[in-house]
């Protein structure tokens, strides 16, 4: 009896932890200010992180927050098939993968006219939606991305100073030219936006 009510307090205070912690990462949220969220999960670390990023090898998925009365959306894109990828989610929901191992956040240092460019934009996507790009080709659009391009796209279209030159690299090096069906792989790594100077780091945490 004494083990199950020793159990019940630790699972208690751990769910009190947590959420005081939450409360802790809202503050942290200036309003009406835009985010890049980055996360890394295990699963993932190797294959993406280790092998296509730049800088930092724990980021295997990044979106952008916004934050609204301490309260942020984090407009991100997801790898699901025949179906929106476009999702809007909590800081809650972003991180909450079963094998998390990392995430980060820094803040985008915006002027009031590219924050109501970046507004304006988020708006459309959100009614269009997004279609995830499994074949990982650059896109000139909105209609086909994956996370990291549909990131750099959305920079891109508020400054031309977000305009991260792709990397290239040999498909077959990366034993991937059977699956892509092409020689060379151009693409945006997830941890791109960490060559940009006007980024506030805020936060990280990696387990």
């Amino acid at each position: 009896m004494n083990k199950i009510l020793l159990f019940i307090g630790l699972l208690l205070y751990s769910n009190s932890s947590y959420s005081q912690y939450m409360v802790e990462i809202k503050t942290k949220f200036q309003n009406n200010s835009y985010y890049i969220i980055a996360r890394g999960t295990k699963s993932k670390q190797h294959y993406i992180g280790t092998r296509f990023n730049t800088i930092n090898d724990s980021i295997t998925h990044i979106g952008i927050g916004l934050s609204i009365s301490s309260v942020l959306k984090i407009y991100n894109v997801n790898p699901v098939k025949g179906a929106n990828a476009f999702e809007v989610e909590s800081f809650e929901s972003f991180i909450n993968e079963s094998d998390l191992c990392y995430y980060g956040i820094w803040k985008l240092e915006l002027e009031t006219n590219e924050s109501d460019i970046l507004k304006s934009v988020i708006e459309k996507l959100d009614t269009a939606g997004i279609r995830f790009d499994f074949d990982f080709k650059i896109s000139s659009d909105f209609q086909k991305l994956y996370c990291s391009e549909f990131v750099w796209m959305l920079l891109k279209s508020v400054n031309e100073i977000y305009n991260f030159k792709p990397i290239s690299k040999d498909t077959k090096l990366l034993g991937l030219s059977g699956i892509l069906k092409r020689d060379v792989l151009v693409y945006i790594p997830v941890d791109f936006f960490l060559a940009f100077n006007n980024l506030t780091f805020i936060e990280s945490w990696a387990k």
